[in-house]
């Protein structure tokens, strides 16, 4: 489960309801004494299951994964359970299992707090030693290009700079234009154009906090053809002092400089004329999410937002799955687009840092494989939207994920010189997702626990699940009645599908000293299978999405690929532990390993 992906759209309970800059370049950090010449960059991307890539390697060929494997070392990665990304990424980075750093899962229930109440596993503090405070502890330079769990907010989540994962600050959208929203601009006459030059005034509007932002962009339309007849087929914007036409592919970039509180960031979105008539008797406007880069310090910030620009953005898995049902929404090649422009987002970034900051540990991060996975894993007839034409753009999605992927390694890894050492890594692999659970509905038909409005459940519960992908944590609230979890545990174990299948691969009481995050059960899903938080609506219905993770690792699909070239580099068994990989990096740094490392 890729950062963005991370919501509990109706979790659980109603409590009380509940262009171009001059660029700007950070001082050079202080020399320091270093134990080992040593660097590393590692990359976690995140989703890609490691005989999923062995296929398209082996079909396809690849710059930056063979070289990997033909020069340096790989192995296939077995991740902790559950399978969900902010639990195996600070597993890798401290050594350590779940039940230890307490990222039991994306979706955490802490002690002590109401029935209602949850936090990101993203955000949560952990309770060992990350390798990037080792490596600092031990006087070498560390950077992050939004590697979960290194945003700066606390001593233990911080490195020397870093690129901070963001939301956007406001959704996509699309607005429809006719023939009367284009009125003659003489003001353009110089722009050349066989038919009279037409424009239509266009707000780009969107709010974050204090921002109330309404900024109007011309929309004009050109005329290239000299064949007598009133056809456009050219657009520009006009956006305050800018001046841009779109590419050929139809996208353009809005962005302006404003002051958020004491900063000032750029904002930005990349949107894109989807549809146009030649006759602009119908223009299909889609306004890509806005987003800025947030990152430390604030100089590393400014060089990105003025060397890389800002942030793009990830794909926009709502608009294509729209498409998939047919509705107005954007189709495969406008998604790879955006999965193109996300991953060099990533890749510039980390190149940047890597030229122009001072290191030893590079950790880096991006999501491409995962969020094309999560939406285009259509591979199976049980899937609702596994009609012949999505199969194709869905095989074909993937690929190019997998291609998206590569590059950036190749890229990466010639920048990295020859006396530094690249790490490749991934998180946990995907499944192909056909049915969707509401597992506190089933608690409440059962009687564990009590149905609110909208979907959740009230505040008195007994009992309220808390599930991420195809894992949730179980908290019991107030005195158990006797033998009750027992009971609910065999419930869950004899639950079957409608079609007779098994529900549950494995559901377990937690023993009496368990990381209390873990609740009083944890449940695991079987492949095909993911949870929804939802009271409303039927135990069992069609999933709207595709891929899912969080299954146990037993599963190969769920295994993660770990590779690396450089200098420093041992070589791999044929499978190992994700918990090895922090002590491993360590080795190659010269730094001891975190406390709690395997």
């Amino acid at each position: 489960m890729s950062l963005r992906r991370l919501t509990l759209p109706l979790l659980l309970l109603a409590v009380a309801s509940c262009a171009t800059r001059p660029p700007s370049t950070p001082p050079p950090a202080e020399a320091t004494e270093l134990r080992s010449s040593a660097k590393v960059v590692m990359v976690s991307f995140d989703g890609v299951g490691f005989d999923a890539l062995q296929e398209v390697a082996d079909r396809l060929g690849s710059e930056g994964w063979n070289r990997i494997r033909l020069e340096g070392t790989t192995a296939r990665l077995i991740p902790v359970d559950p399978t969900l990304t902010s639990v195996t990424h600070i597993s890798m980075a401290t050594g350590a299992l779940p039940s230890r750093t307490g990222i039991v899962s994306n979706v955490l229930h802490l002690p002590g707090t109401a029935a209602g109440e949850w936090k990101s596993g993203f955000d949560a503090e952990f309770d060992v030693e990350p390798i990037w405070v080792a490596a600092r502890n031990a006087g070498k330079r560390v950077g992050a290009i939004t590697y979960p769990g290194v945003d700066g907010t606390t001593p233990d989540r911080t490195a020397d700079f870093g690129l901070v994962y963001t939301q956007p600050v406001a959704r996509s959208r699309f607005q429809e234009l006719g023939r009367s929203d284009f009125g003659i601009d003489t003001d353009l006459s110089r722009l050349g154009s066989y038919s009279p030059i037409r424009a239509a005034i266009v707000p780009w509007q969107w709010k974050m906090g204090r921002l109330d932002v309404t900024s109007p962009v011309r929309l004009v339309a050109l005329d290239s053809t000299n064949d007598g007849l009133e056809n456009y087929d050219e657009f520009l914007i006009r956006h305050g002092d800018s001046e841009v036409r779109l590419d050929d592919r139809g996208w353009f970039p809005l962005s302006s400089e404003l002051a958020d509180g004491e900063t000032t960031s750029l904002f930005g979105a990349w949107s894109k004329v989807i549809r146009a008539e030649p006759d602009l008797s119908s223009v299909t406007l889609y306004w890509g999410a806005v987003s800025r880069n947030v990152g430390y310090p604030e100089s590393f910030r400014k060089m990105i937002d003025g060397e890389v620009g800002f942030w793009p953005g990830p794909p926009d898995e709502w608009a294509a799955s729209q498409w998939i049902t047919e509705k107005k929404g954007i189709d495969p090649e406008t998604f790879g687009e955006q999965v193109s422009r996300f991953s060099d987002f990533f890749t510039r970034a980390t190149l940047l840092a890597m030229e122009r900051m001072q290191w030893d540990l590079l950790l880096a991060y991006q999501p491409i494989v995962d969020e094309v996975g999560h939406q285009w894993n259509i591979v199976d007839d049980r899937q609702s939207q596994a009609t012949p034409a999505n199969l194709q753009a869905a095989a074909a999605m993937r690929l190019h994920g997998h291609r998206v992927f590569d590059s950036a390694v190749a890229r990466i890894d010639a920048a990295i010189g020859s006396s530094g050492n690249l790490v490749v890594v991934s998180d946990h692999g995907m499944e192909a997702l056909h049915t969707m659970v509401r597992i506190n509905r089933l608690l409440a038909d059962w009687g564990y626990a009590t149905a609110g409005e909208s979907g959740r459940l009230s505040t008195g519960t007994r009992w309220a699940a808390y599930p991420s992908g195809a894992f949730a944590t179980i908290h019991s609230f107030g005195p158990e009645k006797a033998g009750e979890r027992e009971e609910l545990v065999g419930r869950l174990e004899a639950l079957r599908t409608p079609g007779g299948e098994k529900v549950f691969d494995l559901v377990e009481a937690t023993v009496p000293n368990a990381n209390p995050r873990s609740g009083r059960i944890q449940a695991w899903l079987t492949p095909g299978l993911a949870f929804t938080s939802s009271t409303a609506g039927e135990i069992f219905s069609p999933s709207s999405y595709f891929g899912q993770h969080g299954y146990l690792s037993r599963y190969p699909s769920m295994h993660a690929i770990v590779g690396a070239r450089g200098p420093s580099v041992e070589p791999l068994p044929e499978a190992i532990a994700q918990t090895s990989i922090a002590r491993w990096l360590a080795r190659m740094l010269g730094v001891p390993p975190p406390a709690a490392a395997h």
